[in-house]
Order: C-alpha cells, then structure tokens, then sequence
C-alpha cells in the first residue's frame, strides 16, 4: 500500500533486535498478552460484552461505542456476508492448502475467515504495526473516548467499502490503541470464533518465529523512559509489530485452533529480499493459498517484483479483485483467471500498461454477475473479481 512511511526501512525491526537476547529469550516462555487482549475485546472490539470491564473504566463510557460497532458488524453478518458466503463455497475448491497468505492485507482477519473458514492458518502480511495490546492498561478519560471514537470510525469504513486503506490506518498510528489487533477481534467475533491466545513475536534470520519473552518486554519498557514523550506510543506500537491470535470455534469442544498472524513488513523489492526473514519465513511454509485485495495495484509494479515473483512461484490458487498479478505475468507463470464483474479500469492511478492488460482479459470473458464488492471497485464502480488457477491440462 502507498504511503509516505513506505520509506520507513528494517532500521525499526534491526533495534527491537539488539533489546532482545535471542538464545536466552527462546528458551523463556512467552509473555502471554491474552489477559489484555480479553480487555480490548471487550471495550474496543466490543466482542465480549458479558466480560468484565477493566478497573476504571464504566459502562457509560463504552456503551455508545458498543451499539455502534455492533450495528456496524451487523450490517456485515446481514448485508456481505450473505451475498458472499455462497459465493465463494462455490468458487473455493476442495483441497486447497489449509496456509493462506495475504499480502498487503493489513490484518483483515474479518475477511480472510469469509472466504477460507477452515484455513490452519492465515498471515497478512502490510506496513502496519499490529501495537501494543497493554494499552487498556492506562487508558482512560478523554484520552480513551477519542480512540473509541478514532476506532468505530474506522470499523465503519472498513464495513461500508469492505477493505481497509492504509490512510485511515496511518491516522492510528501515533495512538495507544491497537487498530490491527482490535480489527482481528472483531474479525472473531463477525464469524463466531472464541480467543484463546495472543502472542507477539519477531522474525529471526532463519525466518523463525521468536515470540517476545516476559524479559523482552521488560527491556522496552525501560528503554521507553529515553523515548520523548510525544513519541511514545508510536514507538511502543513500532517495536510490537507483528502479533499471532490462535483462535477457534465457539462452543464446539473439539473444534481446532486457528492461528491468524499479522507481519509488518515492507514488500518492496529493496526490503523483501530472498535473504530477508520475511522471504524465508514464507518460503518454508511451502505450498500455500494466495488472497489479495485492495493491494493499491502494487503487484503490477516493477519495484514489487519479488513478492509477486514469491506468490505465483508457491501459490495453489489464488482469490483477489484486480489487484493480483497481471493476466500476462500469470499466464507465463502458468496460471489462467477467471473473472466476475467488470473491469474497464483502475480506480486510481495505476500502471497503465497492467490497467490495460486486466480490462483486456475482461472483456475477452464472457460476463458473469457478481453481487457484492471484494476489495476495490473499478474506475466506473463496478464490482468485480478474480481467481487465478493452474492452467487446465489439454
């Protein structure tokens, strides 16, 4: 996604690294942020309503946020998610890799369970940070009314144009509150899934998951006193980057756990390297499913060439609006597209050579309606979207 912190580079990740001791942090356990995961469903996501509210912090005070993220996930359940569900039991086929990767997705939990429900796994991959879920912790008065504010408004967005834009992330950015984590809340709660645990982590040189440690966490905590004061929560939320929810099924016993993991990283060429984590976190997952959208038509330009290079490399399948590899880099890829809806152009500034190979591909299919949004409208606001599969043998 395009915006101006695309500049930021692994400098933020290279110091979380130097506070924390690897060798001795893995052989800890976990720092268990559940507790204050439990504290975000239930003033922030609004998920867990019959939860105890947190000390300081009333009923009066959330209640008026609460009605409105519920009507907002309401309108989700009743108007999306009826058109949509059928849809894609339809389209999804049967035996697909359970490990779905979601570039550019911005934590949107909410959207991958809509089209893989069952999926082992998930991992969006985005600029954002996923935050400091401690933040109820402090929060209160005027400062936590202004983020309720600042977060259902956000949720309503997300609900009426059904993608996330990175500007209405960037304006969270510098606040206490963890949008992405709250936005993986609500997710679990739009499809009936129950918490059962939140965990932060970063990325060795291997690619491996090093999950922070009780003696990590105390190390931030005091390097926070040398930070100015103004920059704190925005310094805070940098270095707790990325985060995994294991979640499952409510009220069925034996139902299996999830795991949903939020990475922020750059998915540049410059930053996403084969020899960076990221790449070879991905890579060793194999065979995975591939789902993108609202992607601001980044995998048609030349600066992004590895990761769409990773996806048609290890991708089965793969769900999207138009925002996926271009028809012509599928196809040498040995990929086709299906399509639904109508494509006549970006809408927004896009590479003119990839608008025009997508609106081509088209208007060579035949037209087949498609009754709701998946990520970006076309330039006329028409809906629209995409598969791309194997190519069928002769």
């Amino acid at each position: 996604m395009n915006r101006s912190t695309l500049s930021r580079t692994g400098a933020l990740a290279g110091a979380l690294a130097t506070l924390l001791v690897a060798s001795a942090a893995q052989a800890a356990e976990p720092y268990d942020f559940t507790p204050d995961a439990h504290a975000l469903a239930r003033v922030v996501a609004c998920s867990e309503p019959d939860a105890p509210l947190p000390d300081g912090i009333t009923e009066g005070e959330v209640r008026h946020h609460c009605r409105a993220i519920a009507v907002a996930m309401k309108k989700y359940r009743t108007r999306w998610l009826p058109k949509a569900q059928p849809f894609f039991a339809e389209v999804v086929p049967a035996g697909l890799p359970d490990v779905v990767v979601y570039p550019f997705g911005g934590a949107d939990l909410t959207n991958a369970l809509a089209v893989f429900p069952d999926a082992r796994e998930i991992t969006t991959l985005s600029l954002e940070y996923s935050g400091d879920p401690r933040a109820l912790r402090s929060l209160r008065g005027k400062r936590l009314a202004k983020d309720l504010q600042l977060t259902r408004e956000f949720i309503a967005k997300l609900i009426a144009v059904n993608h996330n834009r990175t500007i209405d992330l960037d304006a969270l950015v510098d606040e206490p509150v963890p949008v992405p984590l709250v936005f993986a809340l609500v997710g679990l709660a739009i499809h009936d899934r129950e918490l059962v645990s939140v965990r932060y982590f970063t990325l060795g040189e291997d690619g491996a998951v090093r999950y922070l440690t009780d003696e990590d966490v105390a190390a931030l905590d005091d390097a926070l006193a040398a930070v100015p004061e103004k920059r704190r929560e925005a310094w805070l939320n940098e270095r707790f980057a990325n985060v995994e929810v294991r979640f499952k099924r409510r009220g069925v016993p034996d139902a299996p756990v999830q795991v949903f993991r939020h990475i922020r990283e750059n998915l540049a060429d410059s930053h996403f390297t084969p020899e960076s984590p990221l790449y070879r976190h991905l890579a060793a997952k194999g065979r995975i499913t591939a789902m993108t959208k609202a992607a601001s038509y980044l995998l048609w330009r030349a600066p992004f060439s590895n990761i769409r290079g990773w996806l048609l490399s290890s991708m089965a399948w793969m769900i999207s609006d138009s925002t996926c590899p271009t028809p012509t880099d599928a196809a040498a890829a040995g990929f086709e597209q299906d399509v639904w809806g109508r494509f006549d152009g970006a809408m927004f500034s896009a590479p003119h050579a990839g608008a025009k190979d997508m609106a081509a591909h088209f208007a060579s299919r035949p037209y087949r309606k498609i009754a709701f949004f998946f990520g970006y409208p076309d330039v006329n606001n028409q809906p629209h979207l995409v598969v791309t599969r194997p190519k069928a043998s002769e």
